[in-house]
């Protein structure tokens, strides 16, 4: 196409009404990636030692809660909006705590707890060496 309604090559050989990412326009928007770091970098290490305060005292308080045995084949997996999430080393043991001590073990473990708050215990099977 030519004359006077054909686009014009801007510098680079490229259509000078498109923008994008190429040209460094964001149209007065910040990119994803820079408010992401910032967000990591204000709130990041403050949620992160919180988060790690937490899933702690959870494994603490589960060892305490479980007893010496029980921590043996079992281990904290993840603290998510009050559920504690339990990894277990073996089928039969992980039915067994699901379906019969689940209630008494959540009973123990908030006893137990001072900072993290723990509303439901899950129970999942995991390929781990007890710790």
């Amino acid at each position: 196409m030519s004359g006077p309604t054909a686009p014009r090559a801007g510098a680079g050989g490229r259509d000078p009404r498109r923008r994008g990412a190429d040209d460094g326009d964001h149209g007065g928007a910040l990119p994803a990636r820079a408010v992401g770091d910032l967000l990591s970098r204000v709130l990041g290490p403050r949620a992160l030692a919180k988060k790690r305060r937490s899933v702690e005292a959870a494994r603490e308080a589960w060892v305490a809660a479980a007893g010496t045995e029980l921590s043996g084949h079992t281990r904290v997996a993840s603290l998510r909006s009050g559920i504690l999430m339990i990894e277990v080393d073996s089928p039969p043991l992980c039915h067994r705590l699901a379906a019969f001590e689940k209630e008494t073990l959540l009973l123990r473990l908030k006893e137990r707890l001072l900072t993290a708050t723990v509303t439901e215990l899950r129970f999942r099977l995991g390929a781990f060496a007890g710790e």
